[in-house]
């Protein structure tokens, strides 16, 4: 089992699935309702903070609701002083 997949199985405990909603948010609109700069997510999807992102067939970045709750999963971890260095062994 990878970090990644250890920190994925730890976060499935916080995400609560909302019944028959779908997002379909650009990079731009994640990062303004996160207040997160678009490199910042750019960033941690390079680095396996955040599953890859779906793209469309012209390869822009598809974020679904999982995507969204990966970016504020990890915004909250941030948040409480976790360094990018332990949430990657995670």
């Amino acid at each position: 089992m990878t970090p990644s997949d250890n920190l994925y199985m730890m976060m499935k405990s916080y995400i609560v699935p909302v019944e028959g909603v779908m997002l379909n948010m650009t990079i731009a609109e994640v990062s303004k309702k996160y207040d997160l700069t678009q490199d910042t997510i750019r960033y941690y999807e390079k680095e396996g903070l955040i599953p890859t992102i779906p793209r469309t067939e012209s390869g822009i970045r598809n974020f679904d609701e999982e995507s969204c709750n990966w970016i504020e999963f990890i915004k909250c971890m941030r948040s409480a002083g976790l360094e990018i260095e332990v949430l990657k062994e995670y």
